[in-house]
């Protein structure tokens, strides 16, 4: 029979603590490989994103963040459930104003910390009642069953920090997936604009070799007539401004401030369901961001939750589970 605990005690002492040190590490870790929610929710920046998730600092993050729910978990069945309910608030506490203090970049991920809260509570259910259920393989499943309910609350914690900031960023979003759909189809702004610049420039030039080289114009340069003078004086300053750098890119400003929109609303016209994919986009990558974090929930964090608690059984003993 467990026996009753108190709330606070000095072996608590080591708990809270281990459990704090390894949030600290999770979120140290989380910090240092660049990757953020905003930065994932960008189209255009998946290749950037991926390149931060590969880097060893996130694939250690993935590593050690589940080994505070395995603590917990692990400890389900020596200590009384609201002792250790207790215990786990405060050093989840004690780690999450420790990383918001240290890592600033965190802060916008303030609303996934009380999802965390909730996802310790359900770790801490689901484990007292594996632990009387269960007979074969307790201990592994029992950290995998309880990872798994509180993975339920992360991944709605997930959910709703990516839906603010979504909901919150819908035109910079659609904005940047307009470019990327513009720059797969070849047809970015710019260089519409500057191909356009191009071939009005040529076509200036080929005007003005037109003009001078006609029987006509020769007769006005050899005149002495001031009206004759003064046109051409103001063919070769146009021939010369026609040949300037200068020129070209006053063309190519021009162009772009008046063809605002229309290379996307071409690919639109092309595409029907694009605008309905727009108006629904901060939903969809919401959605989309939240499933992966279940897979990676799935396939990584419970997996390694199993072999956390499989090593603390060994390491302490029996007698300490």
């Amino acid at each position: 029979m467990q026996k009753e605990t108190p709330l606070l005690d000095r072996d608590s002492v080591g708990f809270i603590l281990a459990e704090a040190v390894s949030i600290i590490a999770a979120a140290f870790l989380f910090n240092a490989s660049g990757f953020s929610f905003k930065k994932a929710m960008l189209f255009g920046s998946m290749g950037q994103t991926i390149s931060y998730v590969l880097t060893w600092q996130f694939i250690l993050f993935l590593i050690i963040f589940p080994f505070a729910f395995a603590l917990i978990a692990f400890k389900a069945r020596s200590v009384e459930k609201k002792a250790l309910l207790v215990r786990a608030i405060i050093g989840a506490l004690i780690a999450g104003i420790i990383s918001l203090a240290a890592f600033p970049a965190l802060r916008e991920y303030w609303l996934f910390g009380i999802f965390y809260l909730i996802a310790v509570y359900l770790c801490i259910e689901t484990a007292k009642l594996n632990f009387l259920e269960l007979k074969k393989w307790v201990l592994p499943r029992t950290m995998m069953n309880s990872m798994e309910k509180a993975t339920i609350a992360l991944g709605l914690g997930v959910f709703v920090s990516i839906l603010i900031l979504a909901a919150s960023s819908q035109t910079e979003l659609v904005k940047d997936l307009e470019n990327t759909i513009a720059s797969q189809a070849g047809a970015t702004p710019e260089g519409i604009a500057d191909s356009s610049a191009g071939i009005l420039v040529q076509a200036n030039q080929q005007v003005l070799a037109q003009l001078e080289a006609s029987p006509q114009y020769s007769a006005l340069r050899s005149s002495s007539a001031p009206e004759a003078r003064n046109f051409t004086t103001f063919i070769e300053e146009w021939d010369l401004q026609a040949k300037s750098p200068e020129y070209r890119d006053m063309l190519k400003s021009e162009i772009m401030k008046n063809q605002a929109g229309s290379v996307f609303d071409l690919v639109k016209g092309r595409i029907p369901f694009l605008e309905t994919l727009l108006q629904w986009y901060w939903l969809l990558i919401t959605v989309s961001l939240a499933s992966v974090f279940f897979f990676i929930a799935s396939i990584i964090f419970r997996p390694l939750c199993a072999l956390y608690g499989t090593v603390l059984g060994a390491i302490l003993g029996k007698d300490n589970q």
